[in-house]
């Protein structure tokens, strides 16, 4: 859209830099206005897009010498304009001068004649230029030198245009009248390529290289035999890569879009300028036409929705690719002439003079197809699922995994690795949580740190203190004591004693036992005298029965707890130490239980030792949770776990951080003490009934919290883990969707369960309506669709018809029209497929199609179709009745489906050879209707109404001459018609019951009685 005009013959160009766009407009060379003016200068111009209507603002200009033949603008501060003139002269002057009214002159140089190849290199300081004979000059913009790219070009004539490369800074085009173009590689100083020009020797025009790719560049010729831009590949030379037609006379100008490569503008003697599409080859359409040739075209480099387009009819115009601003005046369309003046083709005066006259211009309406590439987003993100952050630019997409809480997942990837390697590395990471852990969780830590021990029973005496080392206060007291005796000379001795008393009578008694070998006597005698030692020591020579007998006593009779212990050892009841020591104790208790315990017996000892911890006033739930570890109860565990969980909670909305990290803590404990007693949950496939709950729900709850919080950071692995943890039938529509897309994401295999997660959600058909299978009698196994004739279509395009799916017995809609007469003897034309179906397979031309989801039945139960584009269509086809037929269209409700259907009219005939005044035209999907029936709702079951008496006369008369056709029709029907009767029976009956309720109108019967009789008239004549 044309959004801005000077009414000046000029060349043009952008200013570069990223300050609001302005424009250089220079007078061109080679053309006149009507004025005849010799006028020449350099002008600046602002565009004034601030107001939808307003005038570009001139801002400043410079008088010259000699015309323009090109004009660059380069990129420092407000930039220079290079200026080619016709008399060989280049000017550089200074825009920031131009501007502020000083001599804005900042350098001249000269060619040997007029400069039309101009062009600053846009990553380095340099502008090339190029005049006649294959001149060249590069010009050092820091001190104003120039040089020669190199040797002079045999194959250049005179410089046409020029262009330096868009990413290479040492690479220029140049091109020749000659239709040679020259590519230059400056850092060798040498030409590197040549291409002709194909159409032969044709001006080149315009030469501009791909802002993306360094190796392809576009040409234009001067060639109104074949008018095209050539595109080529510098990595092979030897042709065009592509060619873009579209021009019709010879293309003046061409500039590819720096911003979006995938655009290029071009313009030329044909008056037109045309945006392309690169990558197609292409045009897109006409951005704009003028009166005259348009000989130079720009897109603006600082908003390339914006563009200029001179031309010889005198008009600067900028374009818009999308504006939405009202259009200015069409200065190209004046008004039409009071007159027309005959112009002698002989007389060149005035042809010129016809020339000057402004022609009118087609207006071009353009509109890209595509929104260009600079309105698309350089980059972006969006977070995804799994706490995946998936971010695009220019070089592609993609995805990282964003850890919004880092302390957080480091400790998750610390317990999946360790849980994932054996069990020493389990030891490790049991001893590297206790060194941070608090008091409490230290020892919880340590004691599972000795379920994964190869020294478990030492390991767990250290655990409670018993490292089986001797104390120094022991050693100590070891060394003031006497342990042997010393050794002494043999001594003579008395077996009995000559002394008379209590105590030596007991002693001489003991001995004559010993003597005699009556030991159980001996070891009487010192059990009656308290001496304890002496008996256990008889005892352990008078047989294994009174040993044991004589330890029994011996503990009975003590009150040391080493021997009650010893007493416990030996006959093999840690129960009663168990039960009745006293409990504060535990540790030493869980000592005994480790080194004297059975495997068996082990599990129930120290159930019961946590048990008893439980049951005191003060009941110590750290002291009974390691006691319940050690019995490889998790369940009890967890729930004096879980207390200190729940407190946290609190913290979940104030301290995010810190809940997380308790519940990570709290995960950490229950994963390792899983793995540590193998314990299984055999609630995990146990699918609940009413009333039931789950014993260890309260863990699966916050098990559920951790594994969302798991997804959102990214721990995926982790997520699924837990999940596995948690029943599939665990109430929680969150949690289902989340193994869903956890399960999906990492296409793991079966869970424990032996089955897939079920998809959380219910299936629902959302276009269509599903029928129950029950109404088809017969399910196919075969799918395939045979075709079917439609008899209701022309013989011409045969082919491309298609069938229409079976629609049941049960979902048969009657006709539009209830009166019409039977068309049953249509014979349908010759199809390619030759499939020849019965004559007596065909409905009536107006039917609605129910499609099914099934198979169809055989073919004896097809319906026709009406075309390709109906296939699983509720449209519904609409015919015109024969003329004097009053119809009730009927149309089912259901989705309707857009789309273009058109198809020729198609004249049909009655059985009797009548012709039938209506045809056949099917719905346009989506075009508005020319008959616009009124929407009724589906015929219900009918009722038959026998009683008569309500009716009026005129209605008896209507029900006696239908019901007599109907007999009539009913009593001769063939199989073919037998459908037809059946509805046209529910028809009547429907009718029937409208007239016994006196709900039909009495114009309706006065009409319903004239078609009657004119049926009657048909069938004595023989016509129906």
């Amino acid at each position: 859209m044309r959004i801005r005009k000077l009414d000046k013959t000029a060349t043009v160009c952008w200013s570069p830099g990223q300050h609001e766009p302005l424009l250089a407009v220079g007078t061109v060379a080679g053309a006149l206005d009507a004025s005849f003016s010799s006028r020449t200068e350099l002008e600046l111009y602002s565009l004034n897009l601030d107001t939808s209507k307003g005038k570009m603002v001139r801002l400043g200009g410079v008088e010259s010498n000699s015309r323009f033949n090109r004009l660059d603008w380069g990129s420092t501060g407000k930039g220079l304009i290079a200026c080619g003139k016709e008399n060989g002269e280049l000017d550089i002057f200074s825009a920031d001068r131009i501007l502020s009214k000083k001599d804005p002159l900042v350098f001249r140089g000269n060619h040997a004649g007029p400069v039309r190849g101009l062009n600053f290199n846009p990553l380095q300081p340099q502008l090339a230029s190029g005049g006649p004979d294959g001149e060249i000059l590069i010009w050092d913009l820091n001190e104003f030198k120039s040089f020669e790219p190199g040797a002079r070009s045999q194959r250049l004539e005179d410089i046409t245009t020029l262009a330096w490369n868009r990413q290479v800074p040492h690479i220029l085009a140049t091109a020749s009248n000659n239709g040679y173009t020259v590519v230059w590689d400056l850092r060798n100083r040498k030409e590197i390529l040549k291409l002709p020009y194909p159409g032969g020797r044709r001006p080149i025009t315009a030469v501009s290289w791909n802002p993306d790719a360094p190796t392809q560049l576009v040409l234009a010729g001067d060639d109104d035999a074949n008018p095209m831009l050539y595109m080529w590949d510098l990595r092979n030379a030897s042709a065009p890569e592509r060619m873009l037609a579209g021009h019709t006379k010879g293309i003046l100008s061409v500039d590819w879009c720096n911003k979006d490569s995938d655009l290029i503008l071009s313009c030329g003697k044909d008056n037109r300028t045309i945006v392309w599409n690169a990558s197609t080859a292409e045009p897109i359409g006409d951005l704009a036409h003028s009166a005259n040739w348009s000989f130079d075209v720009k897109w603006c480099p600082r908003n390339p929705d914006l563009s200029v387009v001179a031309s010889y009819d005198g008009k600067v115009s900028i374009h818009s690719l999308q504006s939405s601003s009202e259009q200015v005046d069409d200065v190209f369309s004046p008004p039409p002439p009071q007159h027309q003046e005959i112009v002698d083709p002989n007389d060149p005066f005035a042809q010129v003079m016809q020339q000057q006259i402004p022609q009118h211009v087609d207006e071009t309406h353009f509109v890209l197809p595509h929104p260009p590439k600079w309105l698309k987003r350089p980059s972006g993100c969006r977070f995804s699922f799994g706490g995946q952050l998936v971010s695009f630019k220019n070089t592609g997409v993609s995805i990282h995994t964003i850890a919004a809480e880092k302390s957080f997942s480091d400790r998750v990837d610390h317990l999946e690795a360790a849980l994932m390697a054996e069990a020493h590395d389990l030891n490790q990471y049991c001893h590297h949580m206790a060194k941070k852990a608090t008091e409490s969780d230290k020892d919880i830590w340590n004691y599972l740190a000795t379920l994964f021990s190869e020294t478990q029973q030492t390991d767990i005496l250290d655990f409670v203190g018993f490292d089986g080392n001797r104390s120094s206060e022991v050693q100590r007291l070891l060394e003031k004591m006497v342990i042997e005796a010393p050794e002494k000379e043999p001594e003579q001795f008395n077996l009995f004693s000559t002394i008379k008393s209590e105590e030596t009578d007991l002693d001489n008694y003991i001995t004559k036992a010993v003597i005699v070998g009556d030991f159980e006597l001996a070891v009487h005698l010192c059990l009656g005298s308290n001496r304890l030692s002496d008996a256990l020591v008889l005892a352990y020579n008078g047989g294994e029965e009174l040993l044991f007998k004589t330890q029994q006593e011996i503990f009975k009779r003590s009150k040391k707890p080493y021997l009650r212990l010893l007493n416990a050892i030996v006959s093999d009841d840690l129960k009663d130490v168990v039960e009745h020591c006293k409990v504060d104790q535990w540790k030493q208790i869980l000592a005994l239980i480790s080194s004297y315990s059975k495997p068996e017996e082990y599990h129930g000892l120290c159930s019961l030792l946590g048990e008893r911890l439980q049951s005191t006033p003060k009941p110590d739930t750290h002291a009974a949770s390691l006691c319940f570890i050690g019995s490889g109860e998790f369940d009890r565990v967890v729930n004096l776990w879980l207390p200190a969980v729940e407190r946290q909670k609190t913290l979940e909305k104030s301290n995010k951080e810190h809940y997380y990290l308790s519940l990570q803590q709290f995960v950490e404990k229950v994963s390792v003490l899983k793995a540590a007693i193998g314990f299984e949950d055999q609630e995990l496939p146990y699918q609940l009934e009413e009333g039931e709950s789950y014993t260890l729900e309260k863990l699966y709850g916050h098990l559920a919290k951790y594994c969302l919080i798991a997804a959102n950071q990214g721990k995926l692995d982790a997520c699924w883990r837990v999940l596995e943890m948690i029943p599939p039938s665990y109430g929680h529509e969150t949690l289902d969707i989340l193994r869903d897309r956890v399960y999906k994401s990492l296409n793991v295999a079966m869970g424990v369960t032996g089955q897939f997660p079920p998809f959380p959600f219910e299936s629902v058909t959302v276009v269509g309506e599903q029928k129950p299978k029950e109404q088809y009698a017969y399910q196919p196994q075969n799918t395939q669709k045979p075709p079917v004739v439609n008899p209701f279509q022309p013989a011409v395009n045969r082919s491309s018809f298609q069938t229409q799916p079976f629609a049941p017995q049960q979902s048969y809609q009657p006709p539009s029209n209830p009166y019409q007469p039977p068309v049953n003897q249509f014979q349908p034309p010759p199809v390619v497929n030759q499939f020849q179906p019965p004559v007596n397979q065909f409905q009536p031309p107006v039917q609605q199609f129910q499609p099914a989801p099934v198979a169809p039945p055989p073919v004896q139960q097809f319906q026709p179709a009406t075309n390709n584009q109906f296939q699983q269509s509720t449209q519904v086809n609409q015919l015109q009745p024969p003329s004097g037929f009053q119809q009730t269209p009927f149309i089912p409700q259901g989705p309707q489906r857009s789309g273009s259907f058109s198809a020729p009219q198609v004249s049909a005939t009655t059985g009797h050879g009548q012709p039938i005044a209506s045809t056949f035209q099917p719905p346009v999907f989506g075009v508005q209707s020319p008959v616009s029936p009124t929407v009724t709702k589906p015929l219900p079951e009918v009722k038959k109404e026998t009683d008569r008496s309500q009716y009026t006369p005129a209605q008896r008369k209507v029900f006696d001459g239908l019901q007599a056709q109907w007999t009539k029709a009913s009593a001769s029907q063939t199989a073919s018609e037998k459908r037809m009767i059946e509805d046209a029976e529910k028809r009547l009956e429907l009718l029937y019951g409208q007239m016994h309720r006196q709900e039909t109108p009495a114009q309706v019967v006065e009409e319903l009685d004239q078609l009657v009789h004119g049926i009657v008239v048909d069938c004595s004549s023989g016509k129906g």
